[in-house]
């Protein structure tokens, strides 16, 4: 095997990684039909790739979804959304984002997600990204 087969190899593994690092819990209890469930592991699923594109690191985000069941029969349903990421040496949780629509309350947690992380890493520069998985040790001395 060479070196560019073994990199692409690599690069695979790593992206299969990637996508199976989505955790569902509860999606299946909704009840809902097949097309937005898709819809839903599409949006978590981009949404954490780029995440994991600002972290560097390998990490697996569990998303547990809930729903809130209306008071009265003819009234809208609510959906709550958790996110808890873990990637080494830190965790990261979003706690009840709570919307009427499924996948803006999804969108809206990974959107907070994503700007907290930028927040941890905007503070701790460098020290929060230090990995082997780092492009250059030149980035790592800044």
């Amino acid at each position: 095997m060479t070196a560019e087969e073994d990199i692409l190899s690599s690069l695979e593994k790593s992206q299969t990684a990637r996508a199976q690092a989505v955790e569902f819990v509860g999606l299946d209890d909704l009840e809902l039909d097949d097309p937005t469930i898709a819809d839903i592991k599409k949006v978590a699923q981009q949404d954490f790739e780029k995440i994991s594109g600002i972290i560097q690191q390998d990490a697996n985000l569990k998303v547990h979804i809930k729903r809130h069941f209306a008071a009265q029969e003819d009234k809208k349903h609510k959906y709550s959304v958790v996110l808890h990421l873990d990637y080494p040496g830190n965790h990261i949780s979003i706690d009840n984002v709570i919307e009427w629509n499924l996948k803006e309350a999804l969108k809206m947690a990974m959107k907070e997600l994503e700007s907290r992380i930028n927040r941890i890493f905007r503070n701790q520069g460098v020290k929060a990204r230090d990995s082997p998985r780092s492009y250059s040790a030149k980035r790592n001395d800044i």
